[in-house]
């Protein structure tokens, strides 16, 4: 069995005197490969002041107009929003901070590099007896049905399951279908041979509003396609199971996942206990190297796969590459990372999940003395979002434990606690509130109108183009603000809202006002199949509750056609 090592402890003086695209040529890529790389790069060396804005309100996308759309969304929105809960208030206020152009970047050598930080320093876990502890408990009661029952998919499916707008990294550095086939049959080969072959990450970044005029900018790494597909065939089979536990509720349907939050906040009402909403920060890329080791123990004990069998080569080697990637830097150095798990990763989500879960316990028992009994202990995960419930937690105790224990990082400022409340993923939950009439039955999430406000004025990027190629249009953009009315479709002023982006769509006004109507704008690019699964990336910042529905069960198609009536009934 041939066992994966990294070239460049062999051939490569790994300093940073040696430049990044150097080492890519010595690693035997063409000059066009690396002309690639320095021009999909250098761009987050040099920042950007350019404010991109959508046509809402203004249809020649001047900034200075998409400013007015606050003033003009305060004055028919602030009093409304005076009289709500006022937890409500609070989340409001929280998000109209936020109200700035998320398209600009500071030049690298200005930016926050707390990612590069996090990953050069090195945390001592004090608590690893717990973390072992923890890891046997949950593999002993959790997960044992499933132990030694998990077989990994197929190459060929799972290829053609990814997103196929993403930047794919090396070695080709394009993107769609020709490439795709080509990563593909370096995943077969390495899948054949037992062993990755080493390719560099290249740096990659994605923007988000934030509370300064410059937006937060979250680190994504270009990683090779082709180990993506190899993670993936491991990673898709295990957050199928987790799709089966309520603590994973949110990768399953939002009503999974809002049926928890809900029974936690009863608990939390009927008990008096105390629960915390989660929030860490930069969890992935903070998780040491223990996280992984425990991570791939567990997808080892879930396929039960043998000591020195190939699939036990194949797993050693991609939990090498991740404690081993190096990563190419818009200055053209490159970082040496041995830690953490990256967006760009196909195990994000899946580590992100059991890694949560895992400390969560692992601090319960620290504190406690015994893992939880019975309904003792109520949680909910979502990498690193979380609300965990139990006897006497306090946050800042919890914040100081887990950075002493397990060196990572608890936002306490973000940590939400109050009696039959709770904040997740974003979205604040109300017990007594329950404004679905469908499931009157469940607490539903109450999204910020101001944080969907920024979405709908603001665009990251000014080069999009629509499914078919062509340059985006009018009918994009008015897709675009639909499909975001999603995100807010429990929040009290819902209808108003809706209203308010019509009168701001100049063209088609939502369909409302308009002879082609709702259905009519949607047949313009393609009718009523799977648009959502297929055209919609998150690079235009889309409601993630659209994913895997068709159109017409939107609730927004519903709140048009009653917006619809009542202009008929005018």
């Amino acid at each position: 069995m041939k066992i994966y090592a990294p070239i460049w402890d062999k051939n490569i003086s790994c300093t940073n005197s040696k430049g990044a695209l150097d080492l890519i040529l010595e690693l035997g890529y063409d000059v066009g490969i690396v002309n690639q790389i320095r021009s999909s790069i250098l761009g987050f060396m040099k920042g950007s002041k350019i404010r991109r804005c959508s046509p809402l309100y203004n249809p020649k996308l001047k900034h200075k107009t998409a400013i007015k759309v606050i003033d003009l969304f305060d004055a028919q929105f602030r009093n409304d929003i005076s009289k709500l809960h006022p937890s409500i208030v609070d989340l409001e206020d929280s998000q109209k901070v936020k109200f700035h152009s998320f398209s600009q970047r500071l030049p690298y050598e200005k930016m926050n590099k707390g990612f590069l930080t996090t990953l050069r320093k090195k945390n001592k876990i004090k608590g690893k007896f717990y973390l072992e502890k923890a890891f046997w408990h949950l593999h002993k009661t959790k997960f044992k049905h499933y132990l030694g029952r998990c077989r990994p998919l197929s190459l060929s499916n799972r290829c053609k399951r990814l997103p196929k707008d993403s930047q794919w990294g090396l070695p080709f550095m394009t993107k769609g279908f020709f490439s795709s086939e080509k990563h593909l049959d370096i995943a077969k080969k390495c899948y054949k041979q037992g062993y990755l072959d080493f390719i560099p990450a290249i740096f990659g970044m994605r923007n988000q509003p934030g509370a300064d005029d410059i937006p937060k900018q979250r680190i994504i790494l270009m990683v090779p396609h082709f180990v993506v597909i190899l993670e993936t065939i491991f990673s898709g089979v295990l957050t199928g199971i987790y799709k089966t536990y309520p603590w994973f509720g949110k990768l399953r349907s939002q009503n999974s996942c809002d049926y928890r939050v809900t029974q936690i906040l009863e608990r939390s009402i009927s008990d008096q206990w105390r629960r915390v909403s989660v929030d860490f920060s930069m969890f992935g890329y903070s998780l040491e190297k223990i996280f992984l080791f425990y991570y791939f123990s567990h997808i080892k004990l879930m396929f039960g796969i043998k000591p020195n069998s190939h699939l036990s080569g194949l797993i050693d080697s991609i939990y090498e590459y991740l404690r081993s990637r190096l990563i190419v830097l818009p200055d053209l150095t490159f970082l040496f990372c041995d830690k953490g798990i990256n967006d760009g990763s196909g195990l994000t989500s899946s580590c992100g999940c059991f890694s949560h879960m895992l400390v969560s316990h692992a601090c319960f028992f620290y504190l406690y003395g015994h893992f939880p009994l019975g309904d003792e202990f109520l949680d909910i995960y979502i990498s690193d979002d979380g609300i965990w419930y139990w006897y006497g937690i306090l946050a800042d105790v919890i914040s100081t434990r887990l950075k002493e224990m397990f060196g990572l990082s608890l936002n306490v400022e973000k940590c939400f606690v109050r009696v039959g409340q709770a904040i997740f993923c974003s979205s604040l939950y109300i017990c007594h509130y329950r404004p679905d009439k469908d499931y009157p039955t469940l607490c539903r999430p109450i999204r910020s109108l101001y944080r969907t406000l920024v979405g709908n004025v603001f665009k990251e990027k000014g080069n999009f183009v629509s499914s078919s190629g062509e340059p985006w249009s009018d009918v994009d953009e008015s897709i675009r603000w639909i499909t975001q009315l999603e995100n807010v479709k429990f929040h009290p002023l819902r209808l108003k809202y809706v209203k308010f982006i019509a009168n701001g769509d100049y063209r088609f006004a939502l369909g409302i006002k308009n002879k082609i109507g709702i259905r009519g704008i949607f047949r313009l690019v393609g009718g009523f199949k799977d648009f959502m699964g297929s055209k919609i990336s998150s690079d235009f910042k889309y409601s993630q509750t659209v994913y895997s529905n068709r159109v017409s069960s939107l609730w927004i198609f519903r709140a048009v056609d009653h917006l619809i009536e009542e202009n008929e009934n005018t």
